[in-house]
């Protein structure tokens, strides 16, 4: 998404993969997007479409691009910084919680 201009920070379960390895796997990847963005741009540039149900990508949007403040630039792609990351691991209501103690322990530190 970056190659065609769009900021956006990988973030959820996808981004603790890279950084701090804990689920074996990854159902729903998520992104943090500019606010700027449409989102009929964002279906278009993500190659896919609205969806209700079934999905396997989440993109999200904020009033403004503090998600995307201090984002971490690894193996290519931007991800959410390891605070904002934490937080958004704790309200998944899958494996969330168990996956954001573990990024606080293995990353953040304490």
């Amino acid at each position: 998404m970056s190659s065609c201009g769009l900021d956006y920070a990988l973030t959820g379960a996808a981004a603790a993969s890279i950084v701090a390895p804990f689920a074996t796997a990854v159902p729903v990847t998520e992104l943090w997007v500019t606010a700027r963005a449409a989102p009929a741009m964002l279906a278009e540039l993500a190659g896919g479409e609205p969806a209700d149900s079934g999905y396997n990508v989440t993109l999200w949007q904020a009033r403004d691009d503090t998600p995307l403040v201090f984002r971490d630039h690894v193996d290519g792609l931007w991800l959410a910084n390891r605070f904002r990351l934490y937080v958004d691991l704790r309200h998944d209501s899958r494996r969330g919680p168990k996956e954001a103690a573990h990024l606080r322990r293995e990353v953040i530190g304490f």
